[in-house]
Protein backbone atom coordinates (compact mmCIF):
# COMPACT_ATOMS: atom_id res chain seq x y z
CA UNK A 1 0.00 0.00 0.00
CA UNK A 2 2.29 2.61 0.95
CA UNK A 3 4.36 1.73 -2.28
CA UNK A 4 1.45 2.81 -4.21
CA UNK A 5 1.09 6.35 -1.91
CA UNK A 6 4.73 6.48 -2.88
CA UNK A 7 4.16 6.47 -6.65
CA UNK A 8 1.20 8.79 -6.64
CA UNK A 9 2.89 11.02 -4.21
CA UNK A 10 5.50 11.49 -6.46
CA UNK A 11 3.69 12.13 -9.30
CA UNK A 12 1.56 14.63 -7.95
CA UNK A 13 4.58 16.63 -6.74
CA UNK A 14 5.88 16.44 -10.04
CA UNK A 15 2.43 17.47 -11.63
CA UNK A 16 2.60 20.41 -9.34
CA UNK A 17 6.10 21.36 -10.64
CA UNK A 18 4.97 21.33 -14.19
CA UNK A 19 1.75 23.50 -13.52
CA UNK A 20 4.04 26.30 -11.79
CA UNK A 21 6.48 25.83 -14.42
CA UNK A 22 3.99 26.75 -17.01
CA UNK A 23 2.25 29.54 -14.53
CA UNK A 24 5.71 31.53 -13.75
CA UNK A 25 8.74 31.59 -12.29
CA UNK A 26 7.55 33.08 -9.01
CA UNK A 27 5.24 29.99 -8.90
CA UNK A 28 8.67 27.62 -9.02
CA UNK A 29 10.11 29.84 -6.53
CA UNK A 30 7.09 29.33 -4.15
CA UNK A 31 6.97 25.54 -4.89
CA UNK A 32 10.64 25.00 -3.93
CA UNK A 33 10.58 26.71 -0.84
CA UNK A 34 7.21 24.82 -0.16
CA UNK A 35 8.81 21.64 -0.70
CA UNK A 36 11.98 22.03 1.04
CA UNK A 37 9.95 23.10 4.21
CA UNK A 38 7.87 20.08 4.11
CA UNK A 39 11.13 17.85 3.47
CA UNK A 40 12.66 18.99 6.90
CA UNK A 41 9.30 18.96 8.58
CA UNK A 42 7.85 15.19 7.79
CA UNK A 43 11.80 14.25 7.89
CA UNK A 44 11.50 12.30 11.38
CA UNK A 45 8.56 10.06 10.16
CA UNK A 46 9.47 6.34 9.45
CA UNK A 47 7.84 4.15 7.29
CA UNK A 48 8.30 1.17 4.96
CA UNK A 49 8.42 1.29 1.85
CA UNK A 50 9.53 -1.74 -0.73
CA UNK A 51 10.85 -3.74 2.23
CA UNK A 52 12.77 -0.82 3.57
CA UNK A 53 12.52 1.62 6.94
CA UNK A 54 12.74 4.92 5.18
CA UNK A 55 11.37 8.43 6.20
CA UNK A 56 8.96 9.80 4.33
CA UNK A 57 10.43 12.91 2.66
CA UNK A 58 12.50 12.22 0.01
CA UNK A 59 10.08 12.95 -2.35
CA UNK A 60 9.58 16.44 -1.31
CA UNK A 61 13.82 16.92 -1.06
CA UNK A 62 13.95 15.89 -4.75
CA UNK A 63 10.95 17.98 -5.76
CA UNK A 64 12.12 20.89 -4.34
CA UNK A 65 16.01 20.36 -6.24
CA UNK A 66 14.49 19.71 -9.73
CA UNK A 67 12.17 23.04 -9.23
CA UNK A 68 15.88 24.80 -8.79
CA UNK A 69 17.40 22.76 -11.65
CA UNK A 70 14.74 23.78 -14.23
CA UNK A 71 15.03 27.64 -13.05
CA UNK A 72 18.81 27.20 -13.74
CA UNK A 73 17.85 25.46 -17.16
CA UNK A 74 14.89 27.75 -18.01
CA UNK A 75 16.08 31.46 -16.50
CA UNK A 76 19.59 31.42 -15.35
CA UNK A 77 22.10 30.60 -13.17
CA UNK A 78 20.77 34.18 -11.37
CA UNK A 79 17.43 32.76 -10.56
CA UNK A 80 19.22 29.61 -9.24
CA UNK A 81 21.00 31.91 -6.82
CA UNK A 82 18.26 33.68 -5.61
CA UNK A 83 16.06 30.66 -4.84
CA UNK A 84 18.61 29.40 -3.16
CA UNK A 85 19.08 32.22 -0.28
CA UNK A 86 15.31 32.52 -0.41
CA UNK A 87 14.91 28.65 0.76
CA UNK A 88 17.65 29.30 3.46
CA UNK A 89 15.47 32.08 4.53
CA UNK A 90 12.34 30.42 4.98
CA UNK A 91 14.14 27.80 6.50
CA UNK A 92 15.45 30.10 9.25
CA UNK A 93 12.29 32.02 9.36
CA UNK A 94 10.42 28.11 9.95
CA UNK A 95 12.91 26.98 12.83
CA UNK A 96 12.15 30.96 14.81
CA UNK A 97 8.34 30.31 14.38
CA UNK A 98 8.88 27.13 15.58
CA UNK A 99 10.52 28.03 18.89
CA UNK A 100 7.81 30.24 19.69
CA UNK A 101 5.04 28.26 18.80
CA UNK A 102 6.26 25.97 21.69
CA UNK A 103 6.69 28.64 24.13
CA UNK A 104 3.28 29.24 24.04
CA UNK A 105 1.36 27.79 27.12
CA UNK A 106 -1.58 25.59 26.19
CA UNK A 107 -4.91 26.52 28.14
CA UNK A 108 -6.30 23.36 29.96
CA UNK A 109 -8.64 22.54 26.75
CA UNK A 110 -5.72 22.40 24.45
CA UNK A 111 -5.17 18.86 23.01
CA UNK A 112 -1.95 19.79 20.61
CA UNK A 113 0.16 20.80 22.49
CA UNK A 114 2.26 17.74 22.92
CA UNK A 115 1.72 17.29 19.30
CA UNK A 116 3.31 20.17 18.35
CA UNK A 117 6.49 19.04 20.60
CA UNK A 118 6.78 15.74 19.12
CA UNK A 119 6.62 17.07 15.61
CA UNK A 120 8.86 20.50 16.49
CA UNK A 121 11.18 19.86 19.39
CA UNK A 122 13.97 18.85 17.18
CA UNK A 123 13.22 21.17 14.02
CA UNK A 124 15.76 23.79 15.16
CA UNK A 125 18.47 20.47 14.98
CA UNK A 126 17.04 19.57 11.71
CA UNK A 127 16.99 22.70 10.04
CA UNK A 128 20.07 24.06 10.94
CA UNK A 129 21.62 20.98 9.52
CA UNK A 130 19.33 21.59 6.96
CA UNK A 131 20.74 24.48 5.77
CA UNK A 132 24.30 23.39 5.48
CA UNK A 133 23.48 20.52 3.98
CA UNK A 134 21.61 22.63 1.47
CA UNK A 135 23.83 25.29 0.28
CA UNK A 136 26.93 22.01 0.00
CA UNK A 137 24.82 20.24 -1.39
CA UNK A 138 23.44 22.93 -3.91
CA UNK A 139 26.87 24.37 -5.03
CA UNK A 140 27.88 20.93 -6.09
CA UNK A 141 24.99 20.41 -8.02
CA UNK A 142 24.73 23.44 -10.10
CA UNK A 143 28.26 22.46 -11.33
CA UNK A 144 27.51 19.14 -11.97
CA UNK A 145 24.37 19.97 -13.68
CA UNK A 146 26.13 22.62 -15.75
CA UNK A 147 28.68 20.35 -16.62
CA UNK A 148 26.46 17.57 -17.38
CA UNK A 149 23.75 19.98 -19.60
CA UNK A 150 26.90 20.24 -22.20
CA UNK A 151 27.09 16.89 -22.98
CA UNK A 152 23.27 15.09 -22.30
CA UNK A 153 19.84 15.99 -22.85
CA UNK A 154 17.90 17.92 -19.46
CA UNK A 155 16.75 14.47 -17.88
CA UNK A 156 19.81 12.63 -18.01
CA UNK A 157 21.77 15.57 -16.91
CA UNK A 158 19.39 16.17 -13.69
CA UNK A 159 19.91 12.38 -12.87
CA UNK A 160 23.45 12.57 -12.92
CA UNK A 161 24.10 15.66 -11.24
CA UNK A 162 21.29 14.95 -8.60
CA UNK A 163 22.27 11.49 -8.24
CA UNK A 164 25.87 12.47 -7.13
CA UNK A 165 24.71 15.49 -5.22
CA UNK A 166 21.94 13.62 -2.92
CA UNK A 167 24.21 11.23 -2.29
CA UNK A 168 26.30 13.90 -0.20
CA UNK A 169 23.48 15.32 0.73
CA UNK A 170 21.89 12.12 2.14
CA UNK A 171 25.10 11.33 4.32
CA UNK A 172 26.08 14.76 5.87
CA UNK A 173 21.89 15.39 6.83
CA UNK A 174 21.80 12.28 8.36
CA UNK A 175 24.71 12.58 10.32
CA UNK A 176 24.26 15.89 11.50
CA UNK A 177 20.30 16.14 12.20
CA UNK A 178 19.72 12.45 12.72
CA UNK A 179 21.82 10.65 15.19
CA UNK A 180 20.39 10.10 18.27
CA UNK A 181 17.36 10.76 16.93
CA UNK A 182 16.60 7.63 14.45
CA UNK A 183 17.42 4.14 14.74
CA UNK A 184 20.49 2.47 12.54
CA UNK A 185 22.40 5.47 10.60
CA UNK A 186 23.64 3.62 7.93
CA UNK A 187 21.24 1.95 7.15
CA UNK A 188 19.14 5.52 6.44
CA UNK A 189 21.65 6.28 4.58
CA UNK A 190 21.21 3.69 1.68
CA UNK A 191 17.72 3.41 1.95
CA UNK A 192 17.20 7.18 2.07
CA UNK A 193 19.36 7.53 -0.57
CA UNK A 194 18.24 4.26 -2.58
CA UNK A 195 14.40 5.77 -2.01
CA UNK A 196 15.79 9.14 -3.66
CA UNK A 197 17.39 7.42 -6.45
CA UNK A 198 13.51 5.91 -7.18
CA UNK A 199 11.75 9.15 -7.16
CA UNK A 200 14.26 10.92 -9.38
CA UNK A 201 13.66 8.13 -11.67
CA UNK A 202 10.00 8.78 -11.50
CA UNK A 203 10.09 12.42 -11.53
CA UNK A 204 12.93 13.49 -14.30
CA UNK A 205 11.41 12.10 -17.35
CA UNK A 206 9.21 14.60 -17.23
CA UNK A 207 11.55 17.30 -17.88
CA UNK A 208 10.90 16.53 -21.31
CA UNK A 209 7.27 17.78 -20.31
CA UNK A 210 8.59 21.07 -18.90
CA UNK A 211 11.00 21.45 -22.06
CA UNK A 212 7.41 21.83 -24.18
CA UNK A 213 5.56 23.83 -21.64
CA UNK A 214 8.27 26.24 -21.91
CA UNK A 215 8.50 26.48 -25.63
CA UNK A 216 4.65 26.36 -25.90
CA UNK A 217 4.82 29.20 -23.55
CA UNK A 218 7.32 31.28 -25.06
CA UNK A 219 5.95 30.96 -28.62
CA UNK A 220 2.81 31.89 -27.28
CA UNK A 221 4.82 35.17 -25.43
CA UNK A 222 5.58 35.93 -29.24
Amino acid sequence: MNELIFITHSLAIILFILLALKHSKMALFVLSSLLIISANLFVTKEISLFSLNVTASDSYAIGSILCNNLLYEFYGRQEMNKIIQINTAMLLFFVVISFFHLQYAPSSLDQTHNSFITILSNSPRIFISSILCFFITQIIDAKLFTLFRKRFPLPLSIILSMSLAQLLDTSLFTLFALSNIMHSLLSIIFLSYTIKMITLVLMAPFTNIAQYLRKGKESHAV
